[in-house]
């Protein structure tokens, strides 16, 4: 159940990743903000990659304890995530008001509480 509630709570995830690039989340980034649309655009795609390769890295690490570590701070994330969604959502240019970008926002919180809940249960 914990694989199942992980892998769940990690597509949420990517999934509104894919929702970020639809609502230039990058625009709404302190750091970003400032920059040229494209280059922000293209700065965000960038750091995804290696940030993308550290999280199949060590959420699937062979070391137990790494794993484990690895795929709390992903489902602990989701629920700042959500925080942060929430502190951002009047900034200008905030554009994940639609229902699909809340599902995602939420469900990534939701699935991540699940998963928390079940590995702390065991």
């Amino acid at each position: 159940m914990a694989e199942f509630a992980f892998s769940l709570t990690l597509s949420f995830l990517l999934t509104h990743e894919l929702d970020a690039m639809r609502g230039r989340e990058w625009k709404i980034l302190p750091g970003f903000r400032s920059l040229p649309d494209q280059s922000g655009r293209d700065l965000f795609i960038i750091l995804h990659l290696p940030l993308f390769a550290a999280l199949l890295l060590f959420c699937w690490s062979s070391d137990q304890g790494t794993q484990e570590v690895a795929r709390s701070v992903v489902a602990l994330f989701g629920i700042v995530h959500l925080g942060l969604h929430w502190l951002f959502r009047n900034r200008p240019g905030y554009d994940f008001g639609s229902v699909l970008s809340r599902a995602l926002i939420w469900g990534y919180a939701l699935t991540g509480i699940a998963y928390l809940a079940i590995t702390q249960a065991v």
